[in-house]
């Protein structure tokens, strides 16, 4: 059951559809304790001449002040906007985190995901964040360090209309099941289901014990099986028949990244409504 969620934001309006987004998302047995997190430098918006430092790291702003700073210092927004934002902000109950390091933001963004169950970073933020070399260096660090489980989230959507559960036999690909069907797993009656199995010496050994597991949750899913030579050129072409999926990917989170990272302009995830879970 998820108990904290951790969203990482950027200054744009967009951010408050994702704020309420997730939370609609994760909320659907208790409601979470939700931190939202801003770091500078991770897109053009400069937040150091907005605060005092010792004033923040000691917790002297209040919630309002955080969000109206950002917002009425956001150029594509009005008033009507900022306040609009503010009264989403309230009632999520969300407490924002600035991460104003100038060397490197991101580290003590990533030592407090530790602290969380789950951490959310949005299609709109992740565009925003990758038009800049300093974000684009940000994020990529970001997912290649992290050791929180994290949703990387399409827009617009509260829903999954297909799982995809990559399975090639690791504990690592079983652990991102185990903790998908934990924190999300309420998701599992509602949508299609599939296990995509890399067939392998351990994936053979273990497939069983994968299903069983899956089935704590949902009795029906099929499950696709493909040679492990080939895997990447089958699950890309299966991934292009879906127009709407969450990917939940332990075995090889490096996939995940390169499509962000590398292939920002093709990126399935910066694009569509294709999200993707990884640990």
């Amino acid at each position: 059951m998820l108990r904290k969620l951790f969203i990482l934001l950027d200054e744009m309006p967009e951010s408050r559809v994702l704020l309420q987004q997730s939370v609609q998302i994760v909320s659907a047995v208790r409601k979470p304790s939700v931190t939202t997190a801003y770091i500078n430098g991770a897109t053009e918006m400069n937040y150091m001449p907005l605060f005092d430092k010792a004033y923040l790291n000691n917790n002297q702003y209040t919630f309002a002040d955080i969000v109206d700073k950002i917002h009425h210092h956001d150029k594509s927004s009005d008033a009507t906007s900022a306040l609009s934002i503010k009264f989403q902000y309230e009632q999520t109950g969300a407490r924002p985190v600035l991460y104003l390091d100038e060397d490197m933001p991101e580290s003590k963004f990533l030592s407090d995901a530790r602290y969380h169950d789950l951490l959310v970073i949005g299609q709109s933020t992740m565009r925003n964040i990758v038009a800049t070399e300093s974000g684009h260096q940000i994020l990529k660090r970001i997912l290649q360090k992290t050791e929180t489980p994290t949703l990387l989230l399409a827009n617009d959507i509260s829903s999954f209309k297909n799982i995809v559960l990559v399975y090639d036999g690791s504990t690592r690909s079983m652990e991102a099941i185990k903790l998908f069907c934990y924190l999300l797993g309420n998701h599992f009656m509602t949508n299609n289901i599939v296990l995509f199995t890399v067939i392998n010496e351990q994936s053979i050994a273990n497939e069983s014990k994968a299903c069983d597991f899956i089935k704590k949750y949902r009795i029906d899913f099929s499950i696709r099986r493909v040679y492990e030579h080939e895997h990447w050129f089958e699950l890309d072409n299966y991934l292009n028949e879906l127009n709407e999926y969450l990917l939940v990917n332990g075995a090889c989170r490096e996939y995940i990244i390169e499509d962000i990272i590398y292939h920002t302009d093709n990126s399935r995830l910066l694009n569509g409504k294709q999200s993707a879970f990884i640990f």
